[in-house]
């Protein structure tokens, strides 16, 4: 993971520039970024960026959207580290496939 987080912080700050902060596939990105800064133990990191992400995602996408909906999951388990770090990143890649079918 530690290979990784380079590259999702690369591949978030093009969406940023590229597509503009707020669009999905931005919040997707910066959701991928958190989870893996969840993965290593980087809560400090991941947290605040969920928020965002989440409260981002409720404005621009709405709460029934399925990249909301795996924000929030992923932003309830960060909130109870001890319990375990569990991520929906199947879910991101069906939600995206749904979206890309509707």
């Amino acid at each position: 993971m530690d290979r990784a987080v380079p590259l999702y912080e690369q591949a978030l700050a093009t969406a940023d520039r590229e597509l503009g902060e707020n669009h999905p596939e931005t919040l997707v990105a910066r959701n991928q970024l958190a989870v893996a800064y969840g993965t290593m133990g980087r809560w400090q990191l991941a947290l605040p960026l969920l928020e965002k992400t989440f409260s981002t995602c409720m404005a621009v996408l709405g709460k029934d959207h399925p990249t909301t909906r795996l924000v929030q999951s992923n932003l309830a388990a960060a909130q109870s580290p001890a319990k375990g770090w569990r991520f929906s990143t199947d879910e991101a890649l069906i939600a995206r496939i749904k979206n890309k079918d509707e």
